[in-house]
C-alpha cells in the first residue's frame, strides 16, 4: 500500500568513527577528520541497516567524516548522494580541537548544555562558537526543504552528535549519548517533525 502523501520519514544518522573521535577531540567544523577504519565498517554496516526500510535519497553533511559515511552507505543502497551544508556539526568555538578532558575542566557548564540540553539552556554556546538554538534552526530548515521540496518518502541523512543531539532536543527528547551511525527515525506529517520508529 502506498505511504500517504502527508508523511514522509526522515533516517537522521550519526557519521562513523572519526580519527577525532578515537583520540577523544572535540571536534566540530573545524576540525575535519577523516573515517577511522572501524568508521569505515559502521558506514558500511549502517548501508546494510538503511536498505531495510526503502530509502529514495541520501544527504549529508559536507564535512568529511559525514561525506565518507554517506558514500559508503549509499553504495550499498546504490543511490547518489547530495551535501546541505547546514548539516554541519556545530561550530564549538574555542572548544574545538581540545580533548574532552580539557573542554570539561575549562567550560564545564556549558559542556552539560550541550549532552543534556534543555529549552532554558539554548542560547548556550562555547566561546566563538554556535549556540544549540543556531545549530536548531538550520538544520531543520534543512530537513523541513527536504521533504516539502523532494518526492521522496524516505531520506537518509549523515549528519553529526551535536546536530542530532539539539534536533532531538528540541522534540523534547534527550538522548546524551549518540552512538556512530546510529540512526534515528523521524516523521514529517501535517508540517510537523516528531520521532517516529525504533532507533537502531
Amino acid at each position: 500500500m502506498k505511504q500517504s502523501i502527508k508523511t514522509k520519514k526522515i533516517f537522521l544518522c550519526r557519521h562513523g568513527e572519526s580519527q577525532a573521535n578515537e583520540k577523544n577531540i572535540w571536534s566540530g567544523q573545524r576540525i575535519d577528520a577523516e573515517l577511522t577504519e572501524a568508521g569505515k565498517k559502521q558506514a558500511m554496516l549502517l548501508g546494510e541497516k538503511l536498505s531495510r526500510y526503502s530509502i529514495d535519497a541520501v544527504y549529508a553533511s559536507p564535512l568529511i567524516r559525514a561525506c565518507q559515511t554517506a558514500e559508503i552507505a549509499a553504495d550499498f543502497l546504490k543511490l547518489p548522494y547530495s551535501f546541505d551544508p547546514r548539516l554541519k556539526e556545530a561550530n564549538y568555538g574555542q572548544a574545538e580541537g581540545c580533548s574532552f578532558d580539557e573542554v570539561r575542566e575549562k567550560w564545564p557548564g556549558i559542556r552539560e548544555y550541550w549532552i543534556n540540553p534543555v529549552p532554558m539552556h539554548f542560547d548556550a554556546r562555547f566561546p566563538g562558537g554556535e549556540s544549540l538554538r543556531d545549530v536548531q534552526d538550520r538544520a531543520w530548515q534543512a530537513l523541513k526543504e527536504l521533504v516539502e521540496n523532494n518526492d521522496y518518502y524516505h531520506i537518509a541523512v549523515v549528519t553529526h552528535a551535536g546536530v542530532i543531539c539539539s534536533l532531538l532536543s528540541s522534540l523534547f527528547v534527550l538522548f546524551p549519548r549518540i552512538k556512530n551511525c546510529q540512526v534515528f527515525p523521524l516523521v514529517y506529517e501535517k508540517k510537523t517533525f516528531r520521532v517516529g520508529g525504533k532507533i537502531f
